[in-house]
Formats: C-alpha cells, structure tokens, sequence
C-alpha cells in the first residue's frame, strides 16, 4: 500500500514540475515573440498591394504617423522650381485620364552621396513629418533616414 500511497504524489510532483518548465518556456517564448513584435512595430510598411490605401490614410490621419518610421519602395522623382528641388517617391495609379495619377511622398533629403538618379527604383525610409509652407499651409513629408537604389523593380503601377 506505501507504494501505491507514493505514486500519487511522484505523479503529481512530476506534473507541477512538467509545468513549470512548460510555463518557463513560454514565457521564454511570449518575451521574445514581443522583442520581435515591437522591433517590427518601428517601421510602418507600406506594400505594393494597398500602396494607394495606405498613403491616403496617412495623409487622413496624419495625427497617427507623426514622427512614426515608414518604409515604402517607389519611382524616385524630381522636380526643379525657381531654386528649389522637390523630391518624391511615387508610384503611378488612376488618375482622371486612366494612369496619370500619382501616390507617394514628397521625401526630405540630407546629404546623401550618391543621389539617385531620375526613375531611379528605390527604397525609402523615415519619419512622417508635418510642415509649413510660406504661406502657413501645412503639409506632409517623409523626412528619410535611408534611401537605398533597388536593382528589383516593384509594381510601378498601383491600383489600390
């Protein structure tokens, strides 16, 4: 009978043990899958198939990117007016006569060497920033911390 009155208690020694280790490892598991959420969180991605969306949204709802890093890949442009240069990561998209249409960012660039050339596929990241213009219009930017020439073109045309 003193066997059988001990079985019980190795049994249960055992399960507690068996679950203590289990609860070791997932919160093992639950603190590195919440490192890894929150390095992913940095960076809001904006993907080929939503381009449109999601650049819209952010100019909707500026208030929530603030100073938030994003990440899209796109045209690289410029444009020349009187002594400034206006730069922009676009893509092309409906428009009012078919695909004339453009979505993206205008970018703030510090000195970087190399630029990338006119048509350039690039990769971008930054910060979303909100200006002013002279005449006190506010507006918005992508005020890079990385532009890096792709050899692989994404979809230069984007429908939504």
């Amino acid at each position: 009978m003193k066997k059988i009155g001990r079985l019980p208690g190795l049994v249960a020694i055992a399960f507690v043990l068996l679950i203590g280790c289990g609860l070791a490892g997932a919160a093992q598991k639950a603190e590195k899958a919440q490192k890894e959420g929150a390095n992913n969180a940095k960076v809001f991605e904006i993907r080929e198939k939503m381009f449109i969306e999601q650049c819209n949204d952010i100019y909707l709802n500026p208030d929530d990117y603030l100073d938030h890093m994003i990440k899209l890949e796109g045209i690289y442009e410029e444009e020349q007016e009187e002594s400034h240069t206006f730069r922009y990561v676009i893509r092309y998209g409906p428009g009012c006569c078919g695909n004339d249409g453009v979505a993206g960012f205008e970018v703030l660039v510090d000195a970087m060497s190399p630029m990338p050339r006119q048509g350039d596929w690039v990769e971008a990241i930054g910060s979303i920033q909100r200006l002013k213009d002279p005449d006190d219009l506010e507006y918005i930017v992508l005020k890079l911390s990385q532009l890096e020439v792709k050899e692989e073109r994404g979809a230069e045309y984007v429908s939504n």
